[in-house]
C-alpha cells in the first residue's frame, strides 16, 4: 500500500489518518513546532530548503522514523534527542548548517558542535546511510567506526584531508563520496572493504593510487578525476566488475595493460591526461568490451 507523503505540517495534525510521510521542503519554516513530536507514527521525514536554526527536542519522539532529511538549513545545534530514534535508518545532514560567516556568533564553538554531532551520530547503530556533504568538516571523527551497520557514507565537498583508517573496519560499506575534499593519498587498508561497490574520490591532490585497490573487488564504479595521478598499479585490473570509470584530469602518462580484465566496463573517461595516441595505447583500450563508451580527446 502507497502512503500519502504531506508537504503541510498544518493538514498533516488535522488528519485522522495515520502519518507515515512528511516532507516540508521549501515551505520557508523558520522553526519546526514542537508538535512534530505528535507525529509519532511518521516514518519519513524531509525538511530540507529552510532557514531553520534548531530542532525541538519533541523530534526525539519519532520512534519510527526511518528516513531523516535536514539538508540545506542553518541549524546550530543538533538536539541531543536525536540519539532516541532507534529506527533511523537514513540521516541527511547535507549543508545543515549553512550559515554565513557574518551569521556566525563570535561565541560559536564549530568543534563543540562537532562533538555533540558524533555523539548523535554514533549512537544511531541501525542507520544505514549518512550524508554529511558540504559542512566544511576537516576530519571524520572516530565515533563513525561504531556504526557497523554503515552502507552508504556522503562526505563530499567538505575540507578533510585524510581518509581514516577506522572507516575501513566498517564490514557493510558499499559507497564512499569523499568528493572535493583535500587528500593527496588514500590508505593501503582501503583493500580491506571488500563490500565497497561505488568509491568517488574526484577534486583531490591525489599522486598515486595504493595497490591494494585491487582487493576491493566488488567496485563497479571508481572516479578519480581532477587529481594529480601519473600513473596507476597493475593490480588496478583486479576490480573486474568495473562498469563506470573515469580517469579525467589527471597527469597519466600511460594505463596499464591490465585494463584488459575490465570486461564488465561500460564507460571509461579518460580526457584531459598527457597519453600519447600510439600503438600501445590503442591496443589496451580495443581489449575492453566492444559496447564500452570510451571518452578521450588524446592527442599526438
Amino acid at each position: 500500500l502507497i502512503q500519502p507523503t504531506f508537504t503541510s505540517l498544518s493538514e498533516a495534525m488535522l488528519s485522522k489518518d495515520k502519518i507515515y510521510k512528511l516532507r516540508l521542503d521549501e515551505n520557508n519554516l523558520n522553526a519546526l513546532p514542537p508538535t512534530i513530536g505528535q507525529q509519532v507514527h511518521v516514518q519519513e521525514l524531509a525538511v530540507e530548503r529552510h532557514m531553520i536554526t534548531t530542532l525541538p527536542a519533541e523530534i526525539g519522539k519519532l520512534q519510527n522514523l526511518q528516513v531523516l532529511v535536514l539538508d540545506k538549513n542553518k541549524i546550530k545545534r543538533l538536539p541531543r534527542e536525536l540519539i532516541n530514534l532507534k529506527n533511523l535508518k537514513r540521516l541527511y545532514l547535507n549543508n545543515y548548517n549553512q550559515m554565513e560567516d557574518s551569521e556566525v556568533s563570535p561565541d560559536y564553538d564549530a568543534g563543540e558542535e562537532l562533538r555533540t554531532l558524533w555523539t548523535i551520530v554514533d549512537s544511531l547503530t541501525q542507520l544505514e546511510t549518512l550524508g554529511l556533504g558540504g559542512n566544511r568538516l576537516k576530519v571524520i571523527p572516530a565515533g563513525i567506526a561504531k556504526i557497523k551497520s554503515l552502507r552508504n557514507l556522503y562526505i563530499n565537498d567538505n575540507a578533510v584531508a585524510e581518509l581514516p583508517i577506522f572507516l575501513t573496519t566498517l564490514p557493510l560499506l558499499e559507497q564512499i563520496d569523499i568528493s572535493n575534499n583535500q587528500l593527496k593519498e588514500l590508505p593501503t587498508e582501503i583493500g580491506k572493504l571488500k563490500q565497497l561497490q561505488m568509491l568517488d574520490c574526484r577534486l583531490h591532490s591525489l599522486m598515486k593510487i595504493p595497490p591494494e585497490i585491487g582487493q576491493c573487488t566488488n567496485l563497479t564504479e571508481l572516479d578519480l578525476g581532477f587529481n594529480l595521478l601519473k600513473e596507476l598499479p597493475d593490480e588496478i585490473g583486479n576490480l573486474t566488475k568495473l562498469e563506470r570509470v573515469n580517469l579525467s584530469c589527471n597527469r597519466l602518462n600511460a594505463i596499464p595493460a591490465t585494463i584488459e580484465k575490465w570486461q564488465s566496463l561500460k564507460k571509461l573517461k579518460i580526457t584531459d591526461n598527457p597519453i600519447k595516441d600510439d600503438v600501445d595505447f590503442n591496443a589496451k583500450l580495443r581489449k575492453l568490451p566492444r559496447k564500452c563508451i570510451i571518452e578521450r580527446d588524446i592527442k599526438k
